[in-house]
């Protein structure tokens, strides 16, 4: 459960990045070079996804958007206590399992 808190947490964090980014001059492609580093902090950080370990890695997926087709690779992880399986960067974004669309 403190994982998902902590990922609801980078979410938020994240969410008002973007809002200040997109009331900035940054330019897209700094700004999804910002977000992909802010994304891939999960994956990188294995301290900060405690009892979660990789199962598989860059599974793709495209979700539809308010802002068109968003193609995205992924990392699949299990949780060693729970036996759980989840992308951990689709619940950071609000993405449910086997979703093709976010609403």
């Amino acid at each position: 459960m403190k994982t998902i808190q902590y990922l609801e947490k980078r979410f938020l964090l994240m969410a008002k990045e973007i809002i200040a980014l997109v009331y900035s001059n940054i330019s897209f492609p700094a700004f999804q070079t910002k977000l992909s580093k802010e994304l891939k902090f999960i994956k990188k950080n294995p301290k900060e996804r405690k009892d979660w370990s990789v199962e598989r890695k860059d599974d793709a997926i495209t979700v539809i958007t308010l802002f068109g087709e968003m193609h995205y690779q992924r990392t699949y992880y299990k949780n060693k206590k729970t036996g759980e399986y989840a992308y951990l960067v689709d619940k950071l974004a609000g993405i449910k399992p086997h979703a093709r669309e976010k609403i």
